[in-house]
């Protein structure tokens, strides 16, 4: 075991508060969220693994926010990744939730402009505030846990054949507009099994809750079909899985 502290040793300018990372087969990135003044930043870290974990020469950061990247790409909570791309999911800004998503090319220089592109699918509060990401099947899909208003359900979905600017790549599906389960809003995260994707329970507006969203990727995204739920709390699984 060891430690390494990148905002003790001249790395960047202040990296630090990071949620998630992800690797790419040699450099792990972290996601930034929030500085020491609890402001949201956009200070990505990474780290070369091919070099000594406690040298200063394995770390660097870049800053898309500081360089002209975007509207404003900060707050972020998680990273996923399609073989090329990154992709950072949105979750706030200074006094309320964001919805700008984040793209970093792999096969471009870190530090270069040109590496990074942003796009906006929201207008203006639907669809914002995503936790979490996973790239599965040619998407891209990012759990809502609150879009703006209140906590949400609204997966929202970059299809990764088609050009991240264009807005016929993107759409949504929000299983609490359809009848399906009980309540399920409020989602921390989201992974793949190879055919399902799991959407881990969080908060729906009024209590922690144990609801676990399922969609079958074989089937098309907006039926309902394709969609369902169960609550191990409410089936006498465990003492209190919720949360």
């Amino acid at each position: 075991w060891g430690t390494f502290d990148p905002s003790k040793n001249g790395v960047g300018y202040d990296p630090r508060e990071y949620l998630n990372a992800v690797f790419d087969g040699k450099f792990v990135y972290f996601a930034p969220l929030t500085n020491v003044d609890r402001k949201a930043h956009g200070e990505v870290l990474r780290y070369d693994t091919t070099k000594d974990f406690e040298s200063v020469e394995a770390w660097s950061t870049f800053d898309p926010s500081k360089n002209g990247v975007g509207v404003f790409p900060v707050g972020f909570m998680d990273i996923s990744f399609d073989g090329q791309f990154l992709y950072f999911a949105p979750l706030q800004l200074k006094g309320g939730f964001s919805h700008e998503i984040l793209r970093y090319d792999t096969t471009k220089d870190f530090e270069s402009v040109e590496a990074w592109s942003t796009f906006d699918p929201a207008s203006p509060f639907l669809p914002t505030g995503y936790s979490n990401g996973v790239y599965e099947k040619n998407y891209v899909y990012f759990s809502q846990v609150n879009n703006g208003i209140t906590v949400g359900s609204e997966v929202l979905r970059y299809d990764t054949t088609r050009d991240f600017a264009s807005v016929e790549a993107w759409s949504t599906f929000d299983a609490g507009n359809f009848g399906i389960g009980v309540d399920p809003d409020g989602y921390s995260g989201i992974i793949s099994d190879g055919q399902f994707l799991y959407l881990s329970p969080f908060h729906n507006g009024e209590t922690p809750h144990g609801e676990v969203l399922r969609y079958d990727t074989t089937k098309d995204f907006e039926s309902v079909e394709a969609w369902s739920t169960f609550d191990p709390s409410k089936n006498g699984v465990g003492v209190f899985p919720i949360g």
